[in-house]
């Protein structure tokens, strides 16, 4: 039957922390297919609001876990985002948190009971979640996707980082940030030989939405290499 959930096999990226988690972005069809969404619309998760219920409260757990129970100051650092990566930082946030999802009532009439479910931990609100990848929890969402959820004050979740965001690059003389085809960023390299002759090399970045700043600051690094050793081959720049 359309819509139902059907067997289908796809390649997830996983982080492995304490357990493989997968990043749930409304994005993605490949997920929507697993879920059982209903892929003749081009934008199968819509009027959806699982994923921005889940954001929700790991963003209320976040807070509870960086905010001071002895300030009684109104300028709380979980609720100013301006200092909230410095307060996520200074609280030692573990990687993973659990979050409390209520219980609801599926398409069949049936309660899902309430549930722990394990997610990375994300200084920023709008971050992408990342939920442990299981057997159970995958169930679990076939059916919560589709109930209705709480969403007030719930993040517009990233899908990308905008180019502003990313690491200053080593050489910003020849090198260049710059948005491909497919939305991804990818690193320019352009430069004239002694000759004369206009050099241009391009090596995309891929998916990063899933990286800390250390992990974005090391994948520029190795690529500004890879292109400048693909100069050498040309002749320095």
């Amino acid at each position: 039957m359309s819509g139902e959930p059907q067997p289908f096999s796809i390649t997830c990226s996983v982080v492995a922390f304490e357990g493989g988690f997968t990043p749930l972005s409304m994005n993605d069809r490949d997920l929507g297919r697993v879920l059982g969404l209903d892929m003749k619309r081009r934008s199968p998760f819509a009027g959806t609001t699982c994923i921005q219920h889940l954001a929700k409260l790991r963003n209320e757990k976040i807070d509870e876990l960086i905010d001071d129970p002895q300030d009684d100051s109104n300028a709380s650092p979980a609720k100013n985002n301006k200092d909230r990566m410095k307060a996520f930082e200074a609280a030692n946030i573990p990687k993973t948190i659990e979050i409390h999802v209520g219980c609801f009532t599926a398409t069949d009439e049936c309660v899902v009971p309430q549930k722990l479910v394990k997610v990375l931990a994300a200084p920023r609100r709008d971050a992408l979640l990342w939920m442990q990848l299981t057997e159970d929890n995958l169930a679990w969402l076939r059916k919560a996707i589709r109930a209705e959820w709480d969403v007030e004050g719930a993040p517009l979740l990233k899908t990308n980082l905008e180019i502003g965001e990313y690491p200053e690059l080593s050489r910003p003389d020849i090198m260049r940030y710059k948005r491909t085809r497919d939305s991804k960023v990818a690193i320019c390299c352009s430069y004239r030989t002694h000759q004369g002759e206009w050099k241009h090399h391009q090596r995309s970045l891929g998916r990063t939405d899933h990286m800390t700043e250390g992990m974005l600051k090391a994948l520029v690094a190795s690529t500004e290499l890879l292109l400048v050793l693909e100069d050498a081959v040309d002749g320095d720049p």
